[in-house]
């Protein structure tokens, strides 16, 4: 008999042993469990967040075979699972498999937050295998209390597939692998595991992305459950929301919208913060009362869950739950607010605060690719800007497509565009509009002329600089490569995420000029400086985007028309994203090309800066 398989049976003995307790899970937990994390050390919790309680009850129930949660940042949603899984080692043993979106993250949750909490409560320390059975207990697999848990990561489909369990939780499903050509979806693989379990249980959560991600149709398969809160003034029941045309969840009029004073609007349209923060507050839908913070420990006290779907199977529960429950000094409505302003002025959007913080899905009406022709006859941005031209390479007539884009801190507008058939054309466009060598941008994918000619012109465009080490570099003309997608790449300098990267290429590589000089590729994910482009178009970001008279042709917006942002269905997972697409096979899109890459090389230049904020982990 092996160590393993001894283990197993003795955990099992000794848990049948013991007598099960008689408390809820929720009781169970908060007379039992201890964190122990810098953030979060002390007793199991349930006052202030009596909207856990539910849910951790629900680990209980024999007929609940289906959950899932839609909860926002702040909300407790990661510790409640530890929770209901401590109680269901200690009660209910049983397989586990928990899912996280990759391995790496399952490693540094088990070890950071899950084991110390096992450790921190004597009533779970004891259970942990000790000696020459220690090694069973390990970071990613861990036999305790007649309970065998794997944590395996999502990018792992053989490990997905091998272990048969009762109990999955899947922890950001939104983030999980979409499976290939080969292998279904994560999810779908781990929820195959509790076939032909007795009462399986099968938890997702997430914060949502878009309206047709896998977290949002589950809330949707389920009861649809909200939570319920009496007002402070007139008890009315109220639910917490942020604005009437910020949610895409059916009004129950009851809704408790958040407002802030009039006043915070300054004469110039910009909004003083600090009188935001201190004067945002919910109001009430019934009495008109004004709902601050100093009330929602008392209102989410007595709150209670409301289903709102009565055509929902009583086995699946789905809860939806929003960053404005959380009584945390980060989630106070002045707090929000201003988070709120800030995002909407940025070129990211409003999509993270929507996702993360109300824990509604993204639901842009911007996929028609409409026109938005912001023509402006004045061009002094030309005397005090910096122009930058960017051109498109095919591989027939005409060879070449350009735009000259003039930008100035919060403002960019395009002064020329066109066509050409030769280099000393575009030599000589460069020359007229003054633009420097280094902001001229060519690309180079996909074969439309050969990489070989591109990266040759840019060298014959450039000033050689040598270097203490290596080959010289060749500084001007700038050969860029764009990439489908929307990947991210880390900026060594700065730390940030970027959409785009720099690394060196022998421009005469397989030529007997091999090996004298190396110039700078600039690769781009072109789906994600298409997002950027079209919130400029709509006026999103803080940057005012338009065009002269001059270049405002129909050829040209026809040209920008070419892509609309379509929702396409993966035939193996099933699952929707939304594609930038063709509007039509032939349709010319060469100037959008263009200003694709200008937006990528006003930020390279440091002309703006389109790097996402820093993510910042979710520790609830």
């Amino acid at each position: 008999m092996t160590p393993l398989v001894r283990n197993l049976i003795g955990s099992l003995l000794k848990s049948n042993l013991v007598g099960k307790s008689t408390m809820s899970p929720s009781e169970w937990c908060r007379e039992n469990l201890n964190f122990d994390e810098p953030n979060n050390h002390g007793p199991f919790r349930i006052a202030g967040a009596e909207y856990i309680r539910d849910v951790l009850d629900d680990f209980s129930l024999p007929d609940v075979s289906d959950i899932a949660l839609v909860w926002g940042s702040q909300t407790r949603k990661t510790g409640t699972l530890m929770g209901g899984l401590a109680w269901s080692v200690v009660n209910d043993p049983c397989g586990v498999l928990w899912v996280m979106p990759n391995e790496t993250l399952c490693r540094r949750f088990s070890r950071q937050r899950w084991q110390k909490l096992l450790r921190a409560s004597s009533i779970t320390l004891g259970m942990i295998p000790k000696g020459a059975e220690r090694h069973t207990f390990s970071s990613l697999e861990q036999i305790i209390g007649g309970s065998i848990i794997n944590f395996v990561g999502s990018n792992s489909a053989a490990n997905l597939a091998s272990f048969p369990c009762r109990r999955v939780i899947m922890d950001e499903v939104d983030k999980f692998n979409e499976g290939g050509a080969k292998e279904t979806d994560a999810a779908n693989l781990a929820e195959q595991r509790t076939k032909d379990q007795t009462n399986p249980q099968r938890w997702r959560t997430s914060t949502p992305t878009l309206s047709d991600g896998l977290i949002w149709q589950s809330y949707l398969k389920g009861n649809q459950c909200r939570y319920v809160i009496p007002c402070p003034h007139c008890t009315g029941d109220v639910v917490l929301a942020w604005e009437k045309g910020m949610t895409v969840l059916a009004l129950t009029g009851n809704e408790a919208f958040v407002e802030w004073d009039g006043s915070a609007k300054l004469a110039d349209g910009k909004w003083d913060y600090g009188i935001v923060k201190r004067t945002a507050h919910a109001v009430c839908p019934h009495c008109k009362g004004r709902i601050g913070n100093e009330h929602k420990t008392a209102m989410i006290r007595a709150g209670r869950w409301v289903a709102t779907n009565p055509s929902a199977s009583s086995s699946y529960v789905s809860r939806q739950l929003s960053s404005l429950y959380s009584t945390s000094t980060e989630t106070t409505f002045g707090v929000l607010a201003v988070k709120f302003l800030e995002q909407k002025n940025s070129l990211q959007g409003l999509q993270g605060f929507i996702n993360g913080d109300l824990a509604e899905p993204w639901e842009s009406q911007d996929t028609l690719g409409d026109r938005v022709e912001l023509v402006s006859a004045r061009m002094e941005l030309q005397a005090t800007g910096t122009p930058v031209m960017t051109i498109d390479c095919q591989a027939t007539s005409p060879f070449f497509w350009w735009v000259i884009r003039v930008w100035v801190p919060g403002s960019s507008q395009a002064i020329a565009a066109g066509s050409a058939e030769t280099w000393e054309e575009l030599e000589d466009i460069q020359q007229k509009h003054g633009v420097r060598n280094e902001a001229v941008a060519l690309d180079s994918g996909y074969g439309a002329r050969s990489d070989a000619d591109v990266y040759a012109t840019c060298v014959r465009h450039a000033e050689f600089v040598a270097t203490p080490q290596g080959l010289p570099v060749a500084i001007g003309w700038v050969p860029t490569k764009g990439m489908p997608g929307r990947r991210m790449w880390m900026d060594e300098k700065t730390g940030l995420q970027r959409p785009y990267y720099l690394r060196d290429v022998d421009p005469f590589e397989g030529s007997s000029d091999a090996g004298k000089v190396r110039v700078g590729l600039v690769g781009f994910s072109s789906d994600y400086a298409k997002d950027i482009l079209d919130a400029m178009r709509k006026g999103v970001g803080g940057i005012t985007w338009s065009v002269t008279q001059q270049v405002s042709t129909e050829t040209y917006w026809r040209h920008m028309d070419a892509e609309i942002k379509r929702a396409e269905r993966s035939r193996m997972s099933g699952r929707v994203v939304h594609r930038w697409v063709p509007r039509a096979a032939r349709w010319p899109n060469h100037l959008l090309d263009c200003e694709i890459l200008q937006v990528i090389m006003a930020s390279y230049l440091g002309l703006f800066d389109i790097a996402p904020a820093e993510s910042k982990e979710n520790q609830n």
